[in-house]
């Protein structure tokens, strides 16, 4: 059940982005969004995270994929179980800075310009929230 909701949700999200004929965005994205449990919106950030295909995550010094990154999110996120209860708990306690080192993850882009994990998705969680 959990996966079709999910499914749902990104088929959803989809045909927002991509657009179609006689729907107002801005009124879907609201009726999406407004439905989204914060578990969804963790995963929606997780999702961004690894549909960042120009950039390069740095973890502890090194490189990763856009893919590898949302990859270890996730497998932190899903070892974190019930002590991350939030989007934003998930950014600052999950998807900001290693747990080992303490070191921020940071993000470079194809540009050249870098900036803290922390940063980048607590921008993408507004973009979510802003949308109610």
């Amino acid at each position: 059940m959990k996966k079709i909701n999910y499914i749902l949700i990104c088929s959803l999200c989809l045909l927002i982005y991509t657009g179609f004929a006689g729907v107002n965005r801005p009124e879907v994205e609201k009726l999406v969004v407004a439905k989204l449990s914060e578990e969804q919106k963790i995963e929606m950030l997780i999702e961004y995270i690894k549909n960042l295909k120009d950039a390069v995550f740095i973890r502890n010094g090194s490189e990763h994929s856009a893919e590898e990154a949302a990859e270890h999110l996730a497998g932190k996120r899903k070892k974190a179980g019930t002590k991350v209860k939030t989007a934003v708990e998930f950014i600052v306690h999950v998807g900001s800075k290693s747990s080992m080192s303490g070191k921020p993850y940071m993000i470079k882009f194809k540009d050249g310009h870098t900036e803290t994990s922390q940063a980048l998705l607590a921008e993408e969680l507004k973009r979510i929230e802003k949308l109610k």
